[in-house]
């Protein structure tokens, strides 16, 4: 036995040996550029825009026990925008506060006087493809400033990726300790879109355990040798990655309506009031447990996707009366009529797909024949099958005297898309050639949509019964607006 123990002695010494001088081997491997072994952890953005390759310098989220992810405090990032397009800006700065948000610092103290706004959401609320100045909380800041100084105060709490699981445990952790007056809940594509291998809710819960948190322990420790991070990186490579829409759904429609019950007992518990929004753009089914949800907790649901869409319409029916284009012609029942503006073009190309559907194509016309009512305008136009009330995504290429020619450049992440909801009357708006009208890629808005955004929700908010009743009361502005509140110099 002594004997065979000790043989198992020095077979266990030989192993930790060879482990060393592996790692040692790996780790000049990794210092001299031969391998990429970052540490573990990449997920969500940082994943899409960077790959598994992704340097600790370019993430902007880093794991966490409790939230899946989180955003690294005092960080500056710049990212590429996902639609270039001439005279447009082309890139975008994230800078994130101690906390760790996107904004100024803030004090987890209220200024005394001040009706304070948090606002919880996803990238859409976080500013995604826009400087933090233009994100929504932003402008609705200015906006509140403008007509109420000193009275409101915004906080961005938007975190690119999140679901609504992760929403209302970042409201249980951090954004109740704020001690908001209003708290604006965001959420829905990233809860239906993206497939994982179980429900946000179930891995938040096994992390919580004693088990998961002593594997999460565990990871983060082995994480540090470099043998482990090649083994890893071996069996990611040779997993399949999960295609967007398909498998497990990161929160389910009944999880939906749960989150949004439950958010608005913690919020109402404080004496404070809840708004849900639906800025889900992708069109995912999301908005049906948004639905249940606000039903059954009784509070109101801003529509930011419908606002978006009607605006968007009115900016079609703008450009129609600017060309003098005839009324457009009624549709029969399960037809679509598509129109763009190209001028300078000779033929006009739609691509459309509905959501995890293969890609059709079709040719639009100005001829004055088919669907087309004036020949020579510039404006082509084609008819397809669709029903009332669904989704779908398209862009048009065209030909022109140059040769071929692509509305937006084409990118491998994030492609811009042009989404479309079919109305009643089956008639699309009318769309200019390479002018994605509020639409940064196909789930976000640029800067116009953010004003919109902002304008709707300052809408609500001075319309809510808390702030009528405190303005009533108090009428007149504070001495600082609620931005040189949060200014440390102000308040020395």
């Amino acid at each position: 036995m002594r004997l065979h123990g000790g043989r198992l002695v020095a077979l266990l010494a030989r192993t930790v040996v060879g482990l060393a001088l592996l790692e040692v081997v790996v780790r000049l491997a990794a210092g001299l550029g031969l391998v990429s072994l970052p540490a573990g952890g990449i997920a969500g953005l940082d994943l899409i825009l960077h790959g598994r390759d992704a340097s600790d310098e370019v993430r902007l989220l880093v794991p966490d026990r409790h939230l899946i992810q989180r955003m690294r405090p005092l960080v500056e990032l710049d990212y590429p925008r996902t639609l270039q397009l001439d005279g447009r800006p082309q890139r975008y700065t994230v800078r994130t506060n101690p906390q760790g948000f996107r904004g100024s610092p803030f004090d987890t103290a209220k200024a005394p006087g001040v009706f304070r706004i948090v606002c919880l959401g996803d990238s859409s609320t976080f500013g995604f493809n826009v400087e933090e100045s233009d994100s929504y909380p932003a402008v609705l800041q200015r906006l509140l400033d403008e007509s109420h100084p000193g009275r409101f105060e915004v906080i961005n709490l938007g975190v690119p990726g999140y679901s609504g699981r992760q929403g209302l445990e970042l409201l249980r952790r951090q954004a109740l300790a704020l001690s908001p007056d209003l708290v604006t809940f965001g959420f829905g594509t990233n809860d239906r879109f993206f497939p994982a291998p179980m429900t946000d809710d179930a891995l938040m819960r096994f992390q919580d355990s004693p088990t998961g948190a002593a594997l999460y322990t565990a990871r983060a420790l082995l994480d540090r040798s470099y043998v482990y991070r090649l083994l890893k990186r071996m069996v990611d490579s040779a997993l399949p990655r999960p295609k967007a829409g398909g498998g497990e759904k990161r929160v389910t429609l009944d999880g939906i309506a749960e989150n949004i019950a439950e958010v608005q007992t913690l919020v109402s518990a404080q004496g404070a009031s809840l708004l849900v929004l639906n800025h889900d753009l992708a069109g995912t089914d999301a908005v049906q447990g948004m639905r249940t949800g606000t039903q059954r907790a009784a509070v109101p649901l801003l529509d930011m996707q419908a606002a978006l869409l009607a605006a968007k319409q009115q900016r079609g029916a703008a450009l129609a009366a600017t060309l003098g284009l005839p009324a457009a012609p009624a549709m029969p029942p399960g037809r679509l009529l598509v129109r763009v503006h190209a001028p300078g073009r000779d033929a006009v190309e739609m691509e459309y797909e509905r959501l995890l559907r293969p890609a059709q194509k079709l040719a639009l016309r100005d001829d004055g024949g088919g669907d087309d009512q004036v020949s020579g305008d510039a404006v082509f136009s084609g008819s397809i099958a669709a029903t009332t009330g669904e989704w779908f995504f398209y862009h048009y290429g065209a030909a022109a005297p140059g040769g071929p020619l692509s509305e937006f450049p084409r990118r491998e992440v994030f492609p811009m898309k042009r989404i479309q909801f079919v109305p009643a009357d089956g008639v699309a708006a009318l769309d200019e050639f390479a002018d994605p009208v509020y639409y940064a890629d196909s789930s976000h808005t640029d800067e116009a949509g953010h004003r919109l955004f902002a304008e709707r929700l300052r809408d609500a908010v001075l319309a809510t019964p808390a702030v009528q009743a405190i303005l009533a009361k108090q009428p007149g502005p504070l001495r600082a607006t609620a931005s040189e509140l949060r200014s440390p110099t102000a308040r020395r």
